[in-house]
């Protein structure tokens, strides 16, 4: 009798293992397939922050190569002259003519801050403010984009 007890205890047993083993296989299954989404996930993110990144370095190169285009004389003094030609006389309306500000305008001074790297669209956004305040003229802006980027943003955006 005490056998009988034994083999029914065992096989009560070996069904709740059975029941385990098919939970656990269960949930490895459901775990794989969550693995398998978040992969997918992260490369369509990857796929789509490359594409953003690709954009943001296109237009920064846009911006770099109209600032190349600026003259010089837009820019202001400095202590150390930008490396880059003087505009013509042929290409380039006298600096008078170029940034006229309006009398509501003389007596206010905008500056614009130098780029660090972050928050691009932003300061994209304050120099577009800025040029169109001042009126700057679109070959000169990116002589100013250049000249304010520090280093660390330079670096960044240089492929």
């Amino acid at each position: 009798m005490a056998n009988e007890g034994m083999q029914t205890r065992y096989r009560a047993l070996e069904e709740q293992v059975t029941q385990l083993k098919e939970s656990t296989q269960k949930s490895l299954e459901d775990l794989r397939q969550i693995i398998i989404q978040q992969q997918q996930i992260n490369q369509s993110s990857q796929k789509n922050l490359q594409g953003a990144q690709q954009a943001l370095q296109n237009s920064i190169a846009e911006l770099a190569a109209r600032v190349t285009m600026m003259a010089p004389s837009q820019i202001g003094s400095s202590t150390n002259p930008p490396a880059f030609a003087p505009p013509t006389p042929q290409n380039t309306p006298p600096i008078q003519a170029q940034l006229q500000p309006t009398q509501s305008t003389r007596s206010i001074r905008c500056d614009l801050l130098t780029f660090d790297g972050s928050n691009p669209l932003d300061w994209i956004f304050q120099a577009e403010k800025y040029f169109s305040f001042y009126e700057t003229p679109e070959e000169q802006r990116i002589d100013v984009v250049q000249i304010l980027m520090n280093s660390q943003a330079h670096e960044s955006i240089v492929v």
